[in-house]
């Protein structure tokens, strides 16, 4: 896949990001291209390497840089006691792209990501997350994105977390059967095609490999939430220590989850606990009682008998996408394995009781809410 291909895909999804390949002098080439005489802000995160600052901070000297190193916790409101003269923001790091484009949304100016490893996370969301002091607040997508093929940091990681697309396609599928046509899948299918050859140890394979995650990213911008990942972030947030297994704990657990639910019969008639669902995962989540509810539609009887017998009708076709899935998921798996990664370290009570909430987690007709509308999760305790 090359830059014609990407550059295509972001004017499709009316994206002005340039990207480019190259190291920290392309990046400058970038910066003077756009702000030749501005100063600028020099944005990283806590746990980055020291060096990586110093040699920004070196190379980007006649740009005056202010740099600023931003906490787990930090909210961005500091960043607003700035300089006025700031025109720019150069970030490494997800969290810093957020805050750069946060800052540069408000203040005016462009942003710039240096990308130490092939991801897209937080160059193209369409808002702040909804956890944070600024949820919900609208972002400009970054302005250029750099990436070092050099570097390769990170390539596993990124390669577990962008395979979540298909488990996102899956539920796109299921949705689209029992609810109609929805968002068009098309681009989480071609970031599957390119991950199944993409694993960072080359220049080719990285370039994949962040294709593939920024396809992914830009296919979230159009398809909203999905059930896995709203999973995913809980399973991070709840076990903090083990966050960086949670991408490949939910692509295999969910694929398999999935394989198994499409060859069951949903019990007749039943009616889950919606109350205690919605108000679970609020206190699960942080979410307000308002964002929970809108992803829960009760259905009449006469929609439940419908989705009971549409359910018998195309199970089957569903069985196998999800099958594929499965073997994908497994595919995934071995790449990790073969790059030295141990597998996740989460128990199946861990991983069912997220997929268990999940289920409120997204608007889609995933299969996690079909497993709540048929029966197969049970209602939470009367505590909640």
């Amino acid at each position: 896949m090359g830059l014609d291909e990407i550059e295509k895909k972001l004017k499709e999804f009316d994206l002005q990001t340039k990207v480019r390949f190259g190291g920290m002098k392309e990046l400058e080439q970038c910066v003077r291209q756009s702000l030749p005489y501005a100063k600028i802000l020099l944005l990283m995160e806590e746990d980055t390497d020291c060096s990586v600052m110093e040699k920004l901070r070196f190379c980007l000297q006649s740009f005056r840089p202010v740099s600023v190193v931003l906490g787990k916790r930090d909210d961005f409101t500091g960043l607003f006691s700035m300089p006025d003269d700031i025109r720019g923001a150069v970030a490494v790091g997800k969290r810093s792209a957020l805050a750069a484009r946060f800052f540069c949304t408000l203040r005016g100016g462009y942003s710039f990501a240096y990308l130490q490893s092939p991801s897209a996370d937080g160059l193209f969301d369409t808002a702040m997350p909804e956890t944070g002091a600024w949820g919900g607040y609208p972002l400009r997508e970054i302005d250029f994105a750099v990436l070092d093929t050099n570097a390769g940091q990170k390539a596993e990681k990124v390669l577990a977390h962008t395979a979540l697309s298909a488990v996102c396609l899956q539920e796109l599928y299921t949705d689209a059967v029992f609810c109609g046509n929805g968002p068009d899948g098309g681009v989480f299918e071609r970031a599957i095609s390119l991950l199944q050859g993409a694993d960072g140890k080359g220049d080719r394979e990285t370039a994949d490999l962040f294709f593939a995650s920024a396809l992914f990213c830009m296919g979230l911008r159009r398809c909203g939430r999905f059930a896995c990942l709203e999973g995913t972030e809980l399973l991070k947030r709840k076990y903090p220590a083990r966050a960086q297994d949670a991408d490949m704990a939910v692509l295999l657990y969910y694929a398999a989850r999935y394989a198994v639910f499409f060859s069951k019969s949903p019990r007749a008639f039943f009616v889950p606990d919606y109350a205690a669902r919605v108000c679970r995962a609020v206190k699960e989540t942080g979410f307000s009682m308002q964002a929970i509810r809108r992803n829960v539609s009760v259905p009449t009887g006469k929609e439940s008998f419908n989705r009971e017998r549409l359910f018998a009708q195309v199970k089957e076709k569903l069985g196998i996408s999800a099958a594929v899935l499965a073997d994908f998921a497994d595919t995934i798996r071995k790449k990790m394995l073969l790059a030295g990664q141990k597998p996740p370290r989460f128990s199946q009570e861990e991983l069912k009781e997220i997929y268990d909430i999940s289920a409120e987690l997204s608007p889609l007709m995933s299969p996690p809410s079909l497993e709540r509308e048929f029966g197969f999760l049970p209602n939470p305790a009367s505590a909640f």
